[in-house]
């Protein structure tokens, strides 16, 4: 087990990897949640549409707004800015999901 999970109070017996999947699920719980409870139209699926759309972009766009500081060969334009291009990417997400809602029950 690594030693900070030893630290936080995890146990021994080899179930933090259980214990960290629960504690995992519960976020994602509470995420969709969230996300149902601000756009009821989304309904579960679409809560959890938005969720994976939102980890999906969130790596590739922290690489694009974050490139190491020997990469020179970036155009010009990849010059983003991580929050507001996640943002405009998750409301377009949204909205499309709300505009197809019968596709949301077919799921």
């Amino acid at each position: 087990m690594p030693t900070k999970a030893r630290r936080a109070g995890w146990s021994n017996s080899g179930n933090w990897v259980l214990e960290v999947r629960q504690i995992s699920t519960a976020a994602v719980m509470s995420l969709a949640d969230a996300i149902e409870d601000a756009l009821p139209g989304l309904g579960r699926a679409g809560a959890f549409d938005v969720m994976l759309a939102a980890y999906s972009l969130a790596a590739p766009l922290w690489q694009v707004a974050n490139p190491p500081k020997k990469a020179t060969d970036l155009p010009p334009d990849w010059n983003i800015d991580f929050t507001a291009a996640l943002t405009r990417l998750i409301r377009a997400t949204c909205a499309g999901l709300l505009a197809e809602p019968q596709k949301l029950e077919q799921g």
